[in-house]
């Protein structure tokens, strides 16, 4: 039983959003329109009557563009709703800093991030050219949110590399060559290289407030880096891979030592508080 009303729950969500979308009545009924039009949209596609193109819907007084088929509808949900409701008030809420985005997918989460600190700056990363793609269209007219198509990666590791397909679509892809996932590994694309360094420089030094990290594995790289700019005063919130790269866990464990951090109830993210 507690299965079938978790598939409702999660259902349910979808078609109305999260607990954030019971404060405005108008996002319910953005919601709700969003939800018929992706299902017209699938019936059509499975009817061969059109493609999976991205559609224009609304979730959360946003206009976003997002692929019928896939996970952009619930991870706009998500990421829009309380997802990164760990990150009010960490903080203050006039903060003009820096806050990075490593795995930017459509851009929903660099526009949450916007919301809760409106005065920052926020870098959002994506390394896949059609999720990219997605992104810019959905942050376009937006303040100082910034799109990058890169991979965020360790100084150890500029220049190029390429972008995998490991069966998870297109939430999932990886610029980690040896990822374990549902299908063999295949080539997608091909990403030029960021360090926080190169952001940081980039804006003059500018302080890095939150630093997100949903970048499917290359976590464990930049965390045994000890890249100083993770080190040095930032919030990190990171969702771990470790059942797409081995030692994800402990490179985490030994980078947040001594640090408090906050286990969040979305997937496997951490939230980890400066030293």
């Amino acid at each position: 039983m507690w299965i079938i009303r978790r598939i409702m729950r999660s259902r349910v969500k979808l078609i109305v959003g999260g607990n954030r979308a019971l404060r405005n009545p108008l996002w319910i009924v953005q919601h709700i329109c969003s939800y018929l039009k992706i299902k017209i949209a699938k019936i059509k596609i499975l009817c061969k009557l059109g493609d999976n193109a991205p559609i224009k819907v609304a979730f959360y007084g946003h206009g976003l563009w997002v692929r019928p088929f896939g996970p952009d509808h619930g991870v706009s949900i998500d990421t829009l709703g309380d997802e990164f409701d760990p990150l009010i008030g960490i903080l203050p809420q006039d903060f003009n800093g820096l806050i990075v985005d490593g795995g930017g997918y459509i851009g929903t989460a660099a526009i949450r991030l916007k919301e809760i600190y409106p005065k920052a700056t926020v870098v959002t990363i994506e390394p896949h050219a059609e999720n990219y793609s997605l992104l810019e269209r959905n942050i376009s007219g937006k303040n100082k949110i910034i799109a990058i198509k890169a991979a965020l990666v360790p100084e150890i590791r500029k220049g190029t590399v390429n972008v995998y397909d490991v069966g998870s679509g297109s939430w999932g892809f990886t610029v980690e060559e040896n990822a374990k996932g549902k299908t063999k590994s295949k080539i997608v694309d091909i990403a030029n290289t960021i360090t926080l360094s190169n952001i940081c420089d980039y804006f003059s030094n500018a302080k890095i407030g939150i630093v997100k990290l949903d970048i499917e594995g290359s976590e464990k790289s930049l965390f045994e880096s000890n890249d100083r700019n993770l080190l040095n005063g930032s919030f990190v919130l990171v969702e771990l891979h470790e059942r797409k790269i081995k030692g994800c866990n402990a490179a985490f464990k030994n980078f947040s030592k001594g640090r408090k951090i906050i286990k969040s109830k979305f997937h496997e993210k951490y939230l980890v508080y400066p030293n």
